[in-house]
């Protein structure tokens, strides 16, 4: 029986060393992980090249218009201008997508951080909730 108490100790918790580990050590790597997050998101929709090419033709369809009568310069250059219009459509929608999993990401982490700092606190007010309860409620 003592080399089987032996054993389980090295699995018991020391209570006295969960809060320091909780308010100290993780929340660095919290923020960690959530800068990696933000980093990556930000670099999977590259929002810099999106804004310099905001109006730069889409997937650069551009047709020369050398050698050609006024008429179809006018008719390429309005192409051309139509091509601009849906490169800046379809980056601005990137821009926008972009910006609203910025912002969901933005609730998720100060959630986050809401149950992580108050975790105990709630887990300690449900302990005692619970023996109140238990031992006659509330009168």
């Amino acid at each position: 029986m003592y080399e089987y108490w032996r054993g389980m100790q090295q699995y018991s918790t020391n209570w006295v060393n969960v809060l320091p580990w909780w308010y100290r050590a993780v929340p660095g790597k919290i923020l960690e992980q959530q800068r990696l997050l933000f980093s990556t998101t930000i670099d999977y929709f590259s929002f810099g090249i999106l804004f310099r090419t905001l109006f730069q033709p889409w997937k650069r369809d551009v047709i020369a218009t050398e050698h050609l009568p006024f008429q179809e310069r006018f008719n390429v250059w309005a192409l051309n201008q139509m091509s601009r219009l849906v490169g800046a459509a379809v980056r601005g929608a990137a821009i926008i997508v972009g910006g609203l999993v910025l912002l969901v990401l933005i609730f998720f982490c100060v959630g986050l951080w809401l149950v992580w700092l108050g975790a105990p606190f709630i887990a300690l007010a449900l302990f005692v909730i619970g023996l109140v309860v238990m031992f006659g409620g509330f009168r």
